[in-house]
């Protein structure tokens, strides 16, 4: 019996960010992912890994060059 998901396996989608702290500099990077079926996946968005953190830490983006 098949379905709509024959043809592919899971997969991850990982999102890798650099992180700089003048408090905690032996904290450098973030990976943050999700494993599901594409086409459906997509990466993790910055809003969801700001509220998977929550208090934990505070994650402010560069401004762009």
């Amino acid at each position: 019996m098949g379905t709509e998901r024959d043809g592919g396996g899971i997969q991850v989608y990982v999102t890798r960010l650099s992180l700089k702290s003048e408090k905690q500099p032996e904290v450098f990077r973030l990976s943050c992912g999700q494993w599901g079926y594409p086409p459906q996946l997509e990466h993790v968005t910055i809003g969801e890994m700001r509220k998977a953190l929550g208090e934990i830490l505070t994650l402010t983006l560069a401004a762009k060059k």
